[in-house]
């Protein structure tokens, strides 16, 4: 019989994988950027935005097991620019993002170290309850809630985004 952490891995690898197959084509001077609209931007998601808001949450996967999350730790600055509830801004000229292979650096190491840790975690680590108090562990109360939702069902929400920016700057389909 499957484990918790192999039904958690087994969806956390493909929204991973998409996750890296969606960058194919994006264009550097493009990745801070919101899409052309109809003689306007649209105001919504772009990938430094959607990789770098992706990038922090991996260590809180960690946290909520009780591993050592540090070398995958997001700088400050990332929370200043990605936390949940901050504002996505166009960034013609590259000052307010990190540059896209910073980014796309984190992303990829997070989201690699915290698969490879929910791999490795026993059922009773799974069940185990979310230590953080509150809002996070009403939502998800066992740290596979708090696995499965931050590496599939979070990330894949995003990527969605990332898919439909995708459309609007011409790229196509991935899939």
């Amino acid at each position: 019989m499957d484990s918790i952490a192999s039904m958690i891995v087994t969806g956390a690898e493909r929204a991973f994988g998409l996750g890296e197959l969606l960058l194919k084509g994006v264009p550097d001077d493009g990745f801070a950027r919101f899409a052309p609209g109809d003689g306007t931007l649209i105001n919504a998601n772009h990938p430094a935005f959607i990789y770098g808001h992706l990038a922090i949450y991996p260590t809180r996967i960690l946290a909520a097991a009780g591993q050592d999350g540090s070398a995958i730790a997001p700088p400050a600055n990332y929370l200043e620019l990605f936390e949940a509830g901050k504002d996505c801004v166009d960034d013609p000229d590259g000052s307010v993002y990190p540059a896209r292979s910073e980014i796309v650096d984190l992303f990829v190491r997070s989201h690699r170290a915290a698969i490879d840790a929910v791999g490795g975690m026993s059922d009773e680590q799974m069940k185990a309850k979310h230590p953080i108090e509150g809002r996070m562990a009403e939502a998800f109360p066992t740290v596979g809630h708090v696995a499965s939702f931050l590496l599939v069902g979070h990330t894949m929400m995003h990527l969605g985004q990332m898919s439909t920016w995708r459309r609007a700057i011409g790229l196509g389909s991935v899939m």
